[in-house]
């Protein structure tokens, strides 16, 4: 019954950001403060004593069908930081499995008379927002500019770059999640990065059910149609984040990139792959962040919402490539000498330099609460979903699998995974790989 609704406990619909959701409203009174767009589960009082926890979690039937499109997300409220956090996922049945309850809150949402009282008790309060994502379908290969403060991007003409003014090219290529939108910023916004270059391009593309080798040699056919591989000498720079780097090193490798490459730069790439789980938490963690205010990651949210739910039974072609357990990719790709004729340099982030109080033993969920009460939704959480160094999605290790890598050319900082091109330290050692000679490998 909404006429008991308590609206003012609600959570703010900025919390989503730009997420399109499912228009599944449970009250009609309309509001620009509160959301509204809410399924939600109020617990007074819990019996039988068993924890809910990752190893005995609840198992939510949802009353209709989920489409391939569509996820549901669970989230709490923590009312002594004021942050919220997801407290599970949707799996690929379409039930939500909740891992984490939060603490009871001050106020009951559905109870006669509460909309002006907060001390009628507590009560622990659960949210499920329906989100809906369409995925990039269209790889996009562009050529970006500057003019009077203005930047725009448009198609490479063919043969364009080809020209003998044009002497250094660079390509900023993306990961398993987002776009290139942030790192165009970091070269044109944040820093002057894009004055070392006579032409900055972008690689978009589809990243999670194209194989890595189609979406490498599609990039490879527009390198050629841009005139790269017209020119004898090496022009390309490629900067690389994440997953963005395997598609890099595959092109390099496999598909005759190295006659145009003449230095690969890598951010927070899984040479050495990462597992299916752990990939669960991370973006939960990056999710997290975005729903309490990191406005860098919100634009990112519907995809990760999308991902956490189909990686029990199905998984994505990418992911699987990633797998560090039984990948071809990785496999052929990280045979000796593959790399060899190209310097390669690999920018770590390592979140260990900031540490969280939280007992090793605790389970994700936990560490994840622990961490935002006590750091807060901006900075880097420490190392709970490996049990090794890393940016939270990728460990140092695996960005160090590289055959014949010169150990000395990786650096690691306070950096995690989404922040690579917002650190100052970060973008300060990327320039410096920038203006390093090419047959500079120390």
């Amino acid at each position: 019954d909404t006429s008991e609704l308590n609206a003012t406990l609600l959570p703010p619909a900025s919390i989503w950001g730009n997420c399109i959701a499912n228009n599944n409203v449970i009250n009609q009174r309309g509001t620009n403060t509160k959301d509204e767009q809410l399924s939600i589960l109020e617990i007074e009082f819990l019996e039988g004593g068993e924890k809910i926890d990752e190893k005995n979690p609840l198992v939510l039937k949802t009353p209709q069908n989920i489409r391939e499109e569509e996820t549901i997300v669970p989230f709490g409220y923590d009312e002594e930081t004021g942050l919220y956090f997801p407290t599970g996922f949707t799996n690929d049945d379409g039930d939500v499995v909740i891992r984490h309850l939060p603490e009871p809150s001050e106020g009951k949402i559905f109870k006669e008379g509460s909309i002006n009282e907060r001390s009628i008790g507590k009560s622990i309060k659960l949210f499920f927002k329906k989100i809906i994502w369409t995925p990039l379908e269209i790889n996009s290969f562009r050529l970006v500019e500057k003019k009077d403060g203005k930047i725009s991007s448009r198609k490479v003409e063919k043969g364009e770059l080809a020209s003998e003014n044009i002497k250094n090219v660079v390509l900023l290529i993306h990961g398993i999640i987002g776009d290139t939108k942030g790192q165009v910023d970091a070269f044109f916004l944040q820093t002057d990065l894009h004055n070392k270059f006579d032409a900055v391009l972008t690689y978009d593309y589809e990243n999670l059910n194209t194989k890595i080798q189609v979406t490498a040699d599609a990039l490879r056919i527009e390198l050629e149609q841009a005139g790269l591989y017209d020119v004898e000498e090496e022009k390309l720079t490629i900067v690389a984040h994440s997953m963005g780097g395997l598609v890099s090193r595959y092109l390099i490798q496999e598909l005759k990139g190295n006659k145009i490459v003449k230095k690969l730069i890598q951010l927070g790439t899984p040479n050495g792959g990462s597992e299916i789980s752990d990939f669960r938490k991370s973006a939960t963690t990056i999710l997290a962040w975005g729903m309490n205010g990191m406005t860098k990651i919100q634009p990112y949210m519907p995809a990760l919402t999308f991902v956490g739910r189909f990686l029990e039974k199905r998984i994505f072609k990418t992911l699987d490539q990633m797998s560090t357990k039984k990948s071809e990719f990785l496999k052929g790709i990280n045979k000796e000498g593959k790399i060899v004729g190209v310097p390669h340099y690999i920018i770590a982030g390592n979140t260990k330099y900031i540490k969280a109080g939280y007992q090793d033993n605790d389970p994700f969920w936990e560490k994840l609460i622990q961490t935002i009460k006590q750091k807060g939704k901006y900075r880097v959480m420490d190392q709970f979903v490996f049990p090794d160094d890393n940016d939270i999605a990728v460990t140092i290790d695996s960005m160090k699998t590289v055959p014949g890598f010169d150990k000395e050319n990786i650096k690691e900082i306070a950096c995690d995974h989404m922040s690579y091109f917002i650190v100052d330290d970060s973008l300060e050692l990327l320039a410096k790989y920038l203006d390093a000679p090419v047959g500079d490998v120390s």
